[in-house]
């Protein structure tokens, strides 16, 4: 087999191995949530707004004054994980935490909010345009 054949077929089988690894990973949603959610630890209620772009997105809490970037961890089962990293208002919120959305079992606008971190767990149910990104 020539050298240059072997580069060929060697290329080939590393952008064919490139795509299969690229289509493995999940997109993610695209859209807006909001709504109220519910901390355990102090008890508080307040307002979130979630933008999603696929593997990307942000957090806001206005009435905190904190917010900051989600990356995409994993999804499965129509569940999606996002890494929250607080961008601004830090002194304020725990950083560090994870937001899981998954669909809400009857209303189907609607995703139930999960955030875990340091020991406190937020819930509470999102309203907003957000989908399964298809790109």
């Amino acid at each position: 087999m020539s050298h240059r054949l072997l580069h060929l077929i060697l290329a080939s089988a590393a952008f064919s191995f490139g795509l299969a690894a690229a289509s493995s990973y999940a997109a993610g949603l695209g859209g807006t949530l909001q709504g109220s959610v519910t901390q355990d630890q102090p008890n508080s209620t307040y307002a979130v707004e979630i933008e999603l772009y696929g593997d990307k997105g942000s957090v806001n809490y206005s009435s905190l004054g904190c917010g900051g970037r989600l990356d995409l961890l994993r999804s499965n089962g129509g569940a999606y994980s996002y890494k929250e990293s607080l961008q601004f208002g830090k002194d304020k919120c725990i950083d560090g935490g994870t937001i899981e959305l998954s669909p809400h079992p009857i209303d189907k606008a609607a995703w139930n909010y999960r955030w875990q971190g340091s020991g406190v767990t937020v819930r509470g149910v999102l309203h907003g345009s957000a989908m399964p990104d298809t790109r």
